[in-house]
């Protein structure tokens, strides 16, 4: 395949994008809201994760972003760098939206090394007969690790197969199976979200094999953001629903058989019941499958708009499948990178209700905390951190040892209308154990070591650093907490 070079109207369309970006930074960087160890763009707007990879001893991360405002608008990629998924260093905008087949916005997509070459696909979004149409691109990243040149030859898809959605066909993701390199892409059909497989052998000529998953829900009327983690004789499939009421992640964990193109489901789940988790995208690193996810969510306040910026990513999190094939989803281990100094530590403290206590070793504004807690049946109790010295301001976790149902209340978070979500934990032997991480601006909630995760923002004040418990119902103990002070 020819590459175009980054050369003439096309350089000037880059730097002038990342001009805009500068310029906005000045007003983004001064809000306190901005994370101290999540991943953020430097300003302007930021939703999925693209063309995950680790290419030699660099992680690379790729993003949707529009550089000149905080607001979803023509897509374009941006870049940035990192060897140990947390200090991640900003590039030059990537890929820009500029030739007939991309010139309304370089959509989302993946990253495959060949042969020491890392090649991208993504979706090019047009107008044909005053129609939106997306199809399925490549380009390369060049040896200097910066520089993104497009191929000539796209797009290498142009439609999907007969029956589907020419508007909605998009986010390529290619992987490599048992020597063959394939392409699953999300579309729909009849207004029924669906996951598409495609196999090629050069990268330029794909061949549709087949409709890979079977949708049985008419609520899920696109499927976006599709991937496939492979773990040799089991996979994981993702999907981003797009319903007519909600958005999320879902997953599905059984078995491909790749000759035939079909799926044998094992079981399904999501894989975070968070509102603020979306458009997860996983990649290999050594023995590792590791996926991270957009950490906002569409059609939802952001309260940093005003500051010139939105979007961050989740912490980098290892998926794993478990003995009854569901996800497993738990902290990558270079999290514990951030931690500074010795824990201060909490044991065998016994809680009865009515009550409330106030616990000044897990106070923060950037901290992890690992909680351990022992509890009879029906019993109810509430984690409250970032709160305030009044108590008008504060996150709640409350859970329900009856209904195994943890609870996120954000209606007194801080700036701006956020929903709240729910997430359902298993009986362990009347034990419970989150790992929580809390910065700026989110929580990150990893529930009974990984059997379930629930991420949300929050924008309360600076001075809402505060954490206690309050026990409804029952008694329960605390085994032991653990809480670490965090920063890059």
């Amino acid at each position: 395949m020819e590459w175009f070079k980054n050369m003439g109207k096309y350089r000037e369309t880059l730097e002038k994008a990342n001009e805009a970006v500068l310029k906005l930074e000045k007003i983004a960087s001064a809000d306190y809201h901005r994370e101290a160890y999540h991943f953020m763009p430097p300003a302007g707007w930021m939703n999925d994760p693209n063309g995950l990879i680790r290419h030699g001893e660099t992680y690379h991360m790729f993003y949707q972003h529009h550089p000149y405002k905080p607001e979803w608008d023509d897509m374009y990629w941006g870049h940035a760098v990192c060897r140990d998924l947390l200090h991640w260093e900003h590039r030059p905008i990537a890929i820009a939206p500029f030739e007939p087949y991309d010139i309304d916005g370089v959509y989302s997509g993946s990253s495959v090394e060949v042969d020491g070459v890392v090649n991208i696909f993504y979706t090019g979004v047009y107008a044909e007969n005053g129609e939106a149409r997306q199809c399925q691109c490549r380009a390369k990243l060049m040896d200097d690790g910066i520089t993104v040149v497009k191929g000539q030859n796209n797009p290498v898809i142009v439609y999907p197969p007969e029956g589907y959605s020419k508007t909605d066909f998009r986010d390529p993701k290619v992987f490599l199976h048992d020597g063959v390199y394939y392409l699953v892409a999300g579309s729909s059909k009849e207004n029924r979200g669906v996951m598409l497989l495609f196999t090629t052998k050069d990268f330029v000529h794909f061949t549709f094999q087949s409709q890979l998953v079977e949708n049985d829900s008419p609520k899920d009327i696109m499927w976006e953001c599709p991937d496939l983690v492979d773990f040799g004789d089991k996979q994981i499939l993702f999907e981003s629903r797009i319903t007519d009421e909600y958005m999320d992640n879902i997953y599905f964990s059984g078995r491909v058989d790749f000759q035939k193109g079909k799926f044998t489901e094992t079981c399904r789940g999501k894989l975070d019941y968070g509102v603020d988790y979306y458009a997860a995208q996983s990649f290999t690193d050594g023995n590792r499958k590791i996926v991270i996810a957009w950490m906002d969510m569409w059609q939802m306040e952001h309260p940093t708009e005003r500051q010139g910026w939105v979007g961050a990513m989740t912490l980098p999190r290892e998926i794993r499948v478990g003995e009854d094939g569901a996800a497993v989803i738990t902290p990558c281990k270079e999290t514990e990178m951030l931690r500074r100094g010795a824990p201060q530590v909490l044991e065998n403290l016994s809680l009865q209700a009515p009550g409330t206590d106030r616990f000044h070793a897990l106070d923060g504004d950037c901290v992890e905390l690992k909680l351990r807690f022992a509890y009879e049946a029906n019993s109810k109790f509430t984690i409250r951190l970032r709160g305030n010295v009044d108590g008008t301001e504060y996150t709640s976790i409350e859970v329900d040892t009856e209904k195994k149902e943890l609870h996120m209340d954000r209606s007194a978070s801080g700036e701006g209308k956020l929903k709240d979500s729910f997430c359902p934990f298993r009986e362990k032997d009347g034990q419970l154990d989150l790992h929580i991480f809390v910065d700026h601006s989110s929580i990150e909630v990893f529930v009974n070591d990984g059997e379930a995760v629930m991420t949300n923002r929050i924008y309360p004040s600076p001075d809402s650093i505060h954490a206690d418990l309050f026990m409804s119902e029952g008694t329960c103990t605390l085994v032991k907490a653990e809480a670490y002070a965090l920063s890059l």
